[in-house]
């Protein structure tokens, strides 16, 4: 994880090399690729480390690979591995509204259903909005979606659908991860 702007170490690799013709080159790849750079381009040296940094200039997810390799046409000596970072703009705090915050009892016979809507809005997020339930008092309760698209307005419907009479409470969690 790493701030916009930031230059952050995400990993140093040794690279141990012999009866090679050629130097070792290091090429980062993939679609995140603008967003990670290494110390070095080509290794000569018998042992050598190379340290992967993380630059974002955009927030998101970004993932990318770090390539070595001895012959880039051939590839039974060449190798590679993931790189994953997380950009954060650390002047937006992410927000997720929901209106209202609390519902009217719920209240029907066994077997039928009532529904109650909130209108849910995020903001600065870089992840999808997470939507969960908890039946703290039996199980008769489900929401339309678990996901929501992140920086967008919803609406998520809540449904009463008790199979039995009985007292019953849930309660819904709207959760997104840090960042913009």
């Amino acid at each position: 994880e790493a701030n916009i702007g930031d230059s952050v170490l995400v990993g140093t690799f040794t690279v141990k090399q012999s009866n090679l013709t050629k130097p070792v080159m290091v090429e980062i790849s993939g679609t995140g690729k603008a967003y990670f750079h290494a110390s070095k381009s080509s290794l000569t040296q018998a042992t050598e480390t190379v340290d992967v940094y993380f630059a974002p200039k955009t927030t998101g997810h970004f993932e990318a690979l770090v390539n070595f390799m001895d012959d880039p046409e051939a590839t039974l000596y060449n190798t590679a591995r993931s790189l994953l970072g997380t950009a954060i703009d650390p002047t937006k705090t992410p927000a997720v509204t929901v209106t209202p915050t609390t519902l009217s009892a719920f209240s029907c016979k066994a077997k039928e259903t009532q529904s109650q809507s909130v209108s849910v809005t995020s903001e600065n997020c870089i992840d999808d909005v997470k939507v969960s339930i908890e039946q703290t008092k039996g199980s008769g309760f489900t929401i339309d979606q678990s996901l929501i698209v992140k920086n967008t307005p919803h609406t998520t419907v809540i449904t009463f659908c008790p199979m039995t009479e009985g007292d019953y409470a849930a309660t819904v969690t709207f959760t997104t991860e840090k960042g913009n």
